[in-house]
């Protein structure tokens, strides 16, 4: 199957922004108050999430615009220049979570942990029976 991208480059040889005729990006309450003290709209997360450079980690997906995964025939437009060093962070169902700018984003991203490692995730229900029993134990009863 064939992304957004690449439609978009068949049709006419090369995308441009207007051209972005995408869905609509599900976004949480924070996403939207990150989106604007930051000043990006919902089109530059589109953009952003079409063009940057995807990574999964820690069960999330971050797309990291960097000056390089920008087209060159975008690189002269003020609007999408700006862009550069964002990144999206978006769960697996799609929906944005956070954005934020960082120029190194991408090393630090490449840093984190594959997969996501929290004791005690999930909970076991053996060890929430002996948690009780303890708990019972405990109070002399």
């Amino acid at each position: 199957m064939r992304n957004a991208r690449s439609l978009i480059t068949a049709r006419v040889g090369h995308a441009t922004p207007d051209m972005l005729a995408l869905a609509p990006v599900r976004q949480s309450g924070h996403a939207r108050q990150r989106a604007a003290q930051r000043n990006l709209r919902a089109t530059d997360m589109q953009y952003i999430m079409l063009w940057g450079h995807e990574v999964r980690r820690t069960g999330a997906l971050f797309y990291c615009l960097r000056d390089k995964d920008i087209p060159a025939q975008h690189r002269h437009l003020p609007q999408i220049a700006r862009l550069a060093g964002a990144v999206v962070l978006a769960s697996r169902a799609g929906e944005v979570i956070t954005l934020y700018r960082n120029a190194h984003a991408l090393r630090d991203i490449q840093r984190k942990l594959k997969y996501r490692f929290t004791p005690g995730y999930p909970v076991i229900a053996a060890d929430e029976a002996d948690e009780a029993e303890s708990l019972h134990l405990a109070r002399g009863a």
